[in-house]
């Protein structure tokens, strides 16, 4: 499974030739400095909680509370840097504090942390359902699983159309439809084995093609209201 992150190399590779002779500049005005500490403490914070999760040799209980001090000291002296450096030079900072006083961002990432948390997390058990509890190799489980990621972009392909059709109903709509999907695929690990794997790869890609519809309006409605200068690291 980790061999598979090496298909993003290409990929990235292709944005960044792509990126130097199609996007226009987005940087307007003078460069005042960037913010380094930053996302060095919010780095060093992600580290923190994920190498528990990730290493099994990080989950001797002392480690684990030196770990978990450490996550929140580092979190707040980030949240503590990030206000002082937008006090002194104003947007430089990574996460600048005016960003939340627009309601639509602060809700949205919440709404929004939710959403990922929860779909990472059902894919991530579907996986290792699949192999574990349904006895698939990885490369077949891949393949049930790759109508995900399909109907995600032919989800999303469409995404524009639905919202011009219900508006932000569109956003309930997308919710909806996940909600359904998932329900039938979680009982469609009940039936015969062959049938169970064609439904379960068929209900992977109308939860993506959900999804897909999900997304883009969600994003668009929370990006709304900020203005220019901010929207970049809200979105």
């Amino acid at each position: 499974w980790r061999a598979v992150f090496l298909m993003n190399v290409p990929i990235c590779a292709f944005i960044l030739l792509a990126d130097r002779k199609e996007t226009l500049p987005e940087s307007r005005g003078t460069v005042r400095g960037f913010d380094v500490l930053g996302p060095v403490l919010l780095i060093l914070a992600m580290v923190t909680i994920l190498a528990p999760v990730s290493l099994p040799g990080f989950h001797a209980r002392g480690l684990l509370a030196v770990l978990a001090i450490g996550f929140v000291v580092l979190l707040v002296g980030f949240c503590r840097h990030e206000k002082s450096l937008e006090r002194r030079k104003g947007d430089i900072a990574l996460v600048p504090a005016a960003m939340f006083r627009y309601r639509s961002v602060a809700m949205g990432l919440l709404i929004l942390g939710i959403y990922f948390v929860g779909t990472a997390g059902f894919n991530v058990v579907l996986a290792y359902y699949l192999q574990v509890g349904d006895g698939l190799s990885q490369s077949v489980t891949g393949l049930v699983c790759s109508t995900l990621g399909v109907g995600f972009v032919v989800g999303s392909a469409f995404a524009h159309r639905v919202t011009a059709w219900l508006g932000s109903k569109a956003i309930v709509v997308g919710c909806v439809l996940m909600v359904v999907t998932r329900l039938l695929l979680i009982a469609a690990q009940s039936l015969p084995h062959a049938t169970g794997l064609i439904l379960t790869s068929s209900l992977a890609g109308a939860t993506g093609a959900a999804q897909g519809i999900l997304v883009p309006p969600l994003m668009t409605a929370v990006l709304s209201t900020v203005i220019r200068r901010l929207s970049g690291v809200a979105s």
